[in-house]
């Protein structure tokens, strides 16, 4: 665990480093994408791991890694996730149709977006995964850019994962 002291001074970040980890402070919220964004930036490598600042890990990252080497068209991959007390979590979507957005914003979640029918047991290709962790192939962002700015928070990642495979990448779980 990194101990660090930051502190803000207009609307400068800030980085503090710790041999290859850093922060980012910004002195107001300026959004899932933008800050995503700003790390990615940052970052070097062959891979980008975007994860939710809820979310720890409870294995290493290894086999994800693996499997991104051992599929070479996978330029998004999603690991299963599970609740604080140990159970899974739903994590795969189906891309919204046109109604979609507007039954969200009445709180109202379409059963066949939600793929209640989803084998979590096995891998397989899908049309989206949940962005609280979200493993990226630097090679994608090179074909289609970054996280769309225009989206505050949530549905970033129905979006990227959409313009993924449109750029004919693979989206796995």
């Amino acid at each position: 665990m990194m101990n660090a002291e930051c502190r803000m001074q207009n609307e400068k970040k800030e980085k503090v480093i710790h041999h290859s980890t850093f922060i980012i402070h910004n002195s107001w919220n300026r959004g899932f994408a933008v800050a995503n964004n700003q790390a990615i930036r940052e970052a070097h490598g062959k891979y980008i791991l975007l994860l939710n600042p809820d979310t720890e890990l409870s294995s290493p990252l290894t086999p994800l890694l693996e499997f991104m080497e051992s599929h070479p068209r996978c330029g998004i991959l999603g690991p299963k996730l599970l609740n604080s007390d140990g159970t899974l979590q739903p994590s795969v979507r189906r891309f919204p149709d046109a109604w979609g957005p507007l039954l969200f914003s009445l709180g109202i979640t379409p059963k066949h977006y939600c793929a209640t029918d989803f084998d979590y047991t096995k891998a397989q290709q899908v049309d989206q995964v949940m962005g609280a962790a979200f493993l990226i192939r630097r090679e994608l962002m090179d074909v289609i850019g970054m996280l769309d700015e225009r989206f505050f928070i949530w549905f970033e990642e129905v979006d990227y994962c959409k313009r993924a495979k449109n750029a004919l990448w693979e989206v796995w779980y």
